[in-house]
């Protein structure tokens, strides 16, 4: 089943904003003092597995 233009154009500013979702949850992460009790670098990597999945879903970006 294909998916219409416009279902597809919702689903591409979904991932954009996944992705400024993305960046502003890093930036948090990397104010967390990393002394305390806090798996940083888990967090970290599942961030970067985020923005691995999102640069894979952006090049199936729909172009105008």
């Amino acid at each position: 089943m294909a998916l219409k233009r416009e279902d597809m154009v919702i689903i591409q500013n979904q991932i954009e904003e996944l992705s400024s979702k993305m960046i502003k949850i890093e930036s948090k992460v990397l104010k967390i003092d990393k002394e305390k009790e806090f798996d940083y670098q888990k967090v970290l990597a599942t961030i970067k597995y985020l923005y691995r999945y999102y640069d894979d879903m952006s090049k199936d970006k729909i172009t105008p």
